[in-house]
């Protein structure tokens, strides 16, 4: 990875606008992964991950 997600200082860090960016992103995918966790383990109990129950 090429940019800094943080500039440290002693003690202390800051998070750079490539930081930012790259955890609210990170959000989003988390967020992505664990849904399609949550449909995949309802289709393999024979739900349909969309509309419920067959």
């Amino acid at each position: 990875m090429a940019d800094m997600l943080l500039e440290r200082g002693n003690r202390k860090f800051t998070v750079t606008p490539a930081g930012e960016h790259f955890y609210k992103k990170s959000l989003i995918l988390t967020a992505e992964f664990e849904k399609l966790c949550r449909e995949d383990s309802q289709i393999a109990h024979g739900k349909d991950a969309l509309s419920g129950p067959r």
